[in-house]
Order: structure tokens, then C-alpha cells, then sequence
């Protein structure tokens, strides 16, 4: 995966899937194997996590400690 690929799989992403009612659900399911695969990319393509702050929600931000 390039770039431009991780910033539409990060602009497509379902970042809301935790608020799914159940975790057996699809959407849960997918939205969580997904996630842990855009932060796996992250970590090669944006350790610093400019790009992923651009496009995920307050509560998944990623901040330095």
C-alpha cells in the first residue's frame, strides 16, 4: 500500500464500528480487522501520524506522550 491508498482507506474507514451494538456483529467485526490493519500501515507509511490525525476522529487521534 502507497500513500494515497492509505489516505483513502483512512477517508473510508468506519471509524465508528466500536459503537456497533453488537461485537458479533459484520460491521463490528470488519471495522475492527480493518483498523488494526490501517494502524499496522501507519506504523511503515505515518509513524508520526499526521495523516491519520487528518482523517480519524478526536477519540482515535494519535498524540505523542
Amino acid at each position: 500500500m502507497d500513500i494515497e491508498e492509505y489516505t483513502k482507506a483512512l477517508k473510508a474507514h468506519d471509524w465508528f464500528y466500536d459503537f456497533c451494538d453488537a461485537y458479533s456483529s459484520p460491521r463490528w467485526s470488519n471495522g475492527h480487522k480493518r483498523h488494526i490493519q490501517l494502524e499496522r500501515i501507519a506504523m511503515d507509511l505515518d509513524p508520526d501520524h499526521k495523516i491519520w490525525n487528518q482523517y480519524a476522529p478526536d477519540m482515535y487521534q494519535k498524540r505523542e506522550r
